[in-house]
């Protein structure tokens, strides 16, 4: 018979495979360590503690019930926010001072584990 803690373990493991997630680049996104995720994906650790649990939902951009299959709710909103100036690769840079005081503003996703308001 499959305990809570192993079916809460497939699960997770089924939310990684449907989005294509791979441990190490996931804790790396969410900022937790490598091993953690992984000793819980290997049955070493019962479970995750509760703001590792929030960090890769952060990350993946869900709910902490949606990782483990129990959320069937439309997901998490992603906020904009407006930065001015803007940085990708292969862009010229544009000094802050040299922008008019309404140019050089971009919106942007808000980036994961950034909450409140930002401005």
């Amino acid at each position: 018979m499959i305990t809570e803690v192993e079916e809460q373990r497939e699960a997770l493991k089924r939310f990684m495979d449907a989005r294509g997630l791979n441990p190490h680049a996931w804790a790396k996104a969410a900022k937790v360590p490598d091993s953690t995720l992984r000793s819980y994906l290997r049955g070493q650790t019962n479970s995750l503690k509760s703001h590792v649990e929030r960090k890769l939902a952060d990350a993946a951009g869900v709910s902490v019930d949606a990782m483990y299959g129990r959320d069937y709710g439309a997901p998490l909103a992603r906020h904009q926010v407006w930065v001015k100036g803007y940085l990708g690769a292969g862009n010229a840079i544009q000094l802050f001072e040299a922008m008019g005081e309404n140019e050089g503003f971009y919106e942007v996703s808000r980036p994961p584990g950034v909450h409140g308001d930002v401005s």
